[in-house]
Parts: C-alpha cells; sequence; structure tokens
C-alpha cells in the first residue's frame, strides 16, 4: 500500500507536467478523494461458509462443456471505467506494482466426449502478450491511452499457465468466477474446430483490443466470447452486464493513432477528466472487461444460492454456475465451419466502431 500511496504522490507533485504537456493537461488533475473512490473491494462477493457448504463439489456435469472463466484485476487496486484517469491509474499502479494479471484475465475450456468419428478432446486457454510493448508505448512513446487502440505480439495461452493460475485462485481467496455450460457433441467439436483454424491462421499473433471473427487478433476477454459466439451462447445480461463502451478523448491518444500527441505517464497518474462528449474530437472503444465478467458471474451465482435458480459449484473456494445450454442451436458460421468474417482489417480506428469480437 505504501508503493501505492508513492506512486500517487509522487505524480501528482508540481512537477507532474513538464514542458510539452497538453494545454488542458493541468486543468484536469483529480481530486484525492476522486482517486480514493475508484479503489474496489470484492468482498462483498466473497465466498461465506455458508455459501461454500451449500454449493456441490466439482464434478463434471455433462458429456460435453464449454466453461469460461473470469478473473478479476487486483484486489488493491481493482479497475474502474468510470473515467479516464481511473482507467489510466488503476492499470498502470496495477502494472508498476507488479501484481499478476494486472487488468484482469478471461479464458475457456472445451471437454469433448467422443463420437463415432471423433475420439474425444479438449482445448484449454486463452490469448496472452508475449512482450513489453504496451509498456514501451506508454513510458518511451507516450501514447497515453492510445495504447487501447493499438496491438502487440500475442500468443495462445498454454493449458498449464491457465491451470496454474487457476488452482492459485481454486486455493486462495477463490477470486474466479467461472460458467459451466452442457452444450451439444456437434457444437463442442465444432468449437474445437474453430481454435484449430484460429491456430492455423496465426491470428493469435495480434493481442489487443480488436475483433478475433475478422482475424485481427484479440485479447483474452474477445477471445472467450467469440467461443460463446459462436455457440450463440451470449446472452442479453452478458452485453449490459460484461461490457464497457466509452469515448476517448484525443488529447489522450497519442501515438501512431493520433501523431505528434504525447501523453505522459504523470498526466495519466492524475488525469481526472471525464469521458469524451459526442461533441468532441475522439474515438469509441467498447469491448469486455473481466473483472465485470467476474463481478456479474459471481452476483447471480450468490442469487442463485439463495433461491435455487441455477446450479452451484465449488471449486475450492471459488464458486460458478452450472447450466444445460446442450439445446441452443449454435450460430450459422459455426454449422457452416465459415467462423470468420472476411479478411483482416487495417489499423484504422474505425474499425473499433462496428463489431465487437
Amino acid at each position: 500500500m505504501r508503493r501505492l500511496s508513492a506512486l500517487i504522490l509522487v505524480a501528482s507533485s508540481p512537477f507532474a507536467f513538464a514542458c510539452g504537456a497538453a494545454p488542458d493537461a493541468a486543468q484536469d488533475v483529480a481530486t484525492e478523494a476522486q482517486i480514493a473512490s475508484e479503489t474496489e473491494s470484492f468482498a462483498s462477493l466473497d465466498p461465506t461458509d455458508d455459501d461454500l457448504a451449500r454449493a456441490t463439489p466439482e464434478a463434471r456435469a455433462f458429456d460435453d462443456e464449454l466453461t469460461m472463466f473470469a478473473i478479476p484485476s487486483p484486489k488493491l487496486t481493482g479497475l474502474n471505467w468510470s473515467s479516464p484517469g481511473a482507467v489510466a491509474r488503476r492499470t498502470l499502479i496495477n502494472e508498476g506494482l507488479g501484481l499478476a494479471r494486472a487488468i484482469g484475465h478471461a479464458a475457456v475450456r472445451v471437454d469433448c466426449a467422443a463420437t463415432a468419428t471423433r475420439p474425444a478432446a479438449h482445448f484449454q486457454g486463452s490469448m496472452t502478450s508475449t512482450g513489453n510493448e504496451f509498456r514501451d508505448m506508454v513510458m518511451t512513446e507516450q501514447a497515453g491511452l492510445g495504447v487501447l487502440f493499438r496491438t502487440v505480439p500475442g500468443a495462445l495461452e498454454k493449458e498449464e499457465v491457465l491451470q496454474s493460475t487457476l488452482d492459485g485462485r481454486y486455493a486462495d481467496d477463490g477470486r474466479v468466477a467461472f460458467l459451466r455450460m452442457g452444450i451439444s457433441s456437434a457444437v463442442c467439436h465444432g468449437l474445437l474446430d474453430y481454435v484449430k483454424d484460429y491456430d492455423a491462421r496465426d491470428v493469435e499473433k495480434n493481442y489487443g483490443f480488436v475483433r478475433p471473427s475478422f482475424q485481427e487478433g484479440g485479447g483474452c476477454s474477445a477471445f472467450t466470447l467469440s467461443f460463446l459466439k459462436l455457440a450463440n451462447l451470449v446472452e442479453p445480461y452478458m452485453r449490459k452486464e460484461w461490457k464497457f463502451d466509452v469515448l476517448m478523448p484525443m488529447t489522450l491518444i497519442g501515438g501512431t493513432t493520433n501523431p505528434g500527441n504525447k501523453v505522459s505517464v504523470a498526466r495519466l497518474l492524475v488525469l481526472g477528466r471525464p469521458w469524451a462528449t459526442a461533441d468532441e474530437p475522439h474515438l469509441r472503444i467498447n469491448g469486455w472487461d473481466p473483472t465485470l465478467m467476474f463481478k456479474s458471474i459471481r452476483t447471480r451465482t450468490k442469487g442463485a444460492l439463495e433461491n435455487g435458480s441455477a446450479h452451484v459449484e465449488k471449486r475450492g473456494r471459488a464458486l460458478g454456475l452450472v447450466l444445460d445450454r446442450r439445446s441452443v442451436i449454435p450460430s450459422d458460421a459455426l454449422t457452416t465451419g465459415h467462423y470468420f468474417q472476411g479478411n483482416p482489417s487495417t489499423t484504422d480506428p474505425a474499425r473499433f466502431l462496428t463489431a465487437d469480437f
């Protein structure tokens, strides 16, 4: 906590805005109360001993299953989309403190039983970045929140790496939420074919807020949601509760997305202005946030324990919902094997105004 306070205090000093700062920079300093309000606790969502006693132990529920996992950003600082400064501060501080899964994480597992023509098989993983390019963009290039419109080298996360993270959460504070859904055999094996095609086309080579279905690459949450999209399992509440959708002021976007503009780390750490209005220069960005996903699933899990509306499973101290979706008809894209909607786009930021994954 002392390191966290020190980062804020240093950035808040009179020297935070050096030569070349944007004209409106010094007018946008967040108040101490505003910064304090951004820190979020997940304590109310933690399972109680009574919750754990009422949940059933982990067990294979269906022959064919899709399980999605949502891991929130670190509990010390959370992640907050209430303002540009809130996003920047929480991300920079989590990264600066070296906290694991600094902006949260989402992942997926598909378990398929054998059929007359195919053996039993599974996939577990997600998308991950492979270097420090985002840090270089922020620190050296001074791209500011323009990093949200960029991609960096990525890869499919290895199963054992993800499993190590999950096992740690199960045994520790239980801060991972999951949905285990029964699906049909055809949907299950179709999803395995999808991820094989995804890999064969090298879609995973690009990591960021881009669209997997357009072969642009993907982040962990968009990659995970692409499985649900193909299986036709994206429900209205997910779009309402799991997504962010904001207008990013051009003054906070630097680097190649907005050449000639530089946004210092010091400015980001003390930034107090709101999101852009529709009549000022901006770029819109929307996507799926693992922390919002975690909060939504955990809230619904606790509700199900109270009213019996769904089957609740426990894995160590973690809780999740078990749902039967075997009768859901998948998307045409999964049925036909045409998983992708055309060739990759350019780096034109306008792509953020169309599809969301």
